[in-house]
């Protein structure tokens, strides 16, 4: 079972950034999880998509997985 507060609101919010990004978000997620898995200390599945979640909330640049991948990367240096 999942230990999320609100994982159906969390899905929509989720959701809802995604089609505001043009379906974009989503495979940059799946971009960042395997190298994400891969650090120390692990960062896996949920909370990948709760970071992504945070970083482009206010995203205005470019929507290609080049230019969402730096920035969810510049992002998660800055935090």
């Amino acid at each position: 079972m999942s230990q999320v507060v609100h994982p159906q609101k969390f899905a929509q919010a989720l959701t809802d950034l995604n089609i505001k990004l043009g379906g974009k978000l989503v495979p940059v997620i799946k971009l960042v999880k395997p190298i994400m898995n891969k650090l120390e200390p692990k960062i896996k599945g949920y909370h990948t998509e709760i970071l992504a979640e945070r970083i482009f909330q206010e995203y205005r640049g470019d929507l290609n997985p080049k230019a969402m991948i730096q920035h969810f990367w510049t992002k998660l240096a800055i935090w």
